[in-house]
């Protein structure tokens, strides 16, 4: 009687916490190996025995010298050694797939520590390679992230946005007072060197919407009269007292 679909589902999930939680020692692996090639050798006439158990001894006595003479050819033939490594990754695409996500699962911990002790160690080589290559990849990046926001706009930044709003505003304003200095030169060197530029565009903007300028000016002076007034009086304050000043200076 076939499983049913339910069955097979537990089934899986129970294969994957065993996986998960499976750990094999070099030893027991190295044991395990051992126990592999002896149950293949038994199978073999006393001949074919003799011919494995020094085939065996030969390997092991000479284990590290062919491991070295491997990473030797291997330094001397990059190539071949990347088509080989793409052949067999495109060849085992489906296994991969299943295998590395259950493996990060299990080993998330220890790639997390040792990625962090290699950048601490490795950071200005880290920062070095960053910096050569990103003019390379500034473009495809700057136009994947722009397609990217154009693309999701409307949904994902703006519900972004919205639920992150009070944090997103603290964080600008926490980098403008920490970096004032610096944004207030930006914007000098940028106007000095597009003045002309701006000015156009503002005379542009200021031409094509001369009446909507007007009617928000009008709205703003009525909304404001009393505090535009109040203004207004103590600027002739302050220019009558200079006046005055002037006069009583000479006399």
């Amino acid at each position: 009687m076939p499983f049913t679909p339910e069955e097979l589902a537990a089934m899986a999930e129970a294969d994957e916490e065993i996986d998960e939680g499976f750990e094999l020692s070099e030893e027991e692996a190295a044991y395990g190996n051992q126990l592999d090639w002896e149950a293949r050798t038994s199978r073999l006439d006393p001949r074919q025995q003799k011919t494995a158990v020094q085939r065996r001894t030969r390997y092991l006595a000479n284990k590290k010298e062919n491991l070295q003479k491997l990473k030797d050819w291997c330094r001397l033939n990059p190539d071949r050694v990347a088509a080989a490594k793409r052949a067999w990754v495109e060849a085992h695409q489906l296994e991969l797939k299943e295998y590395w996500p259950r493996y990060y699962r299990t080993n998330r911990d220890e790639i997390l520590a040792k990625s962090k002790i290699y950048r601490e160690s490795h950071k200005d080589e880290i920062r070095a390679r960053r910096k050569a290559r990103y003019p390379l990849i500034r473009e495809a990046n700057l136009k994947r992230a722009k397609d990217w926001y154009e693309a999701n706009k409307d949904t994902k930044v703006a519900a972004y946005r919205e639920a992150n709003r009070d944090r997103i505003l603290s964080r600008k304003k926490e980098y403008r007072e920490a970096h004032k200095d610096e944004i207030r030169a930006q914007q000098k060197a940028y106007r000095e060197a597009h003045g002309d530029e701006l000015r156009a565009k503002q005379k542009a903007y200021r031409e094509a919407h001369k009446e909507e300028i007007r009617a928000r000016n009008r709205a703003y002076q009525e909304a404001h009269k009393d505090e535009l007034n109040a203004r207004r009086r103590e600027r002739r304050a302050k220019k009558k007292a200079e006046q005055a000043k002037q006069e009583g200076e000479c006399k």
